[in-house]
């Protein structure tokens, strides 16, 4: 018997606790706050400081969902740039998706319908009927 062994994939640790990328994330930031200290006066570094800083270790450390604000994102970013025309289709239906433009509602008719119930032992929506209504 066979049994399907989970990947889990881990990044390596490679500086201190660190990854790679969480290293990039907090050490970016930091390199550009330094050279800010000695750049520019105080009032401008501090603020600038505190918002890259934070961003860096938010980048670095917090998940949502399992998954990094990087990641999250980037799939926003790519929502929010590809195409969203959605056609529902019904399952096993090999009809390509059409654009806005190629799209005709077609009307279909109701057919006429007529649902009759037999009376007998046979039909277990009757039984279940009878059986609501108080009758064996």
């Amino acid at each position: 018997m066979e049994f399907k062994v989970p990947q889990i994939e881990h990044e390596a640790r490679i500086v201190g606790p660190l990854t790679l990328r969480q290293f990039i994330y907090i050490g970016v930031p930091t390199a550009i706050a330094f050279v800010l200290y000695f750049t520019t006066s105080f009032s401008i570094f501090f603020p600038a400081a505190i918002v890259l800083i934070s961003t860096g270790f938010a980048l670095a450390f917090v998940k949502v969902g399992g998954k990094s604000l990087t990641e999250l994102f980037l799939h926003f970013l790519h929502f929010s740039t590809s195409p969203k025309s959605y056609t529902w289709q019904k399952k096993g239906s090999t009809r390509e998706a059409q654009g806005p433009q190629e799209q005709q509602q077609e009307y279909i008719a109701p057919k006429n319908v007529n649902v009759s119930l037999k009376q007998g032992t046979d039909n277990k929506v009757a039984s279940l009927e009878r059986r609501v209504q108080g009758g064996k």
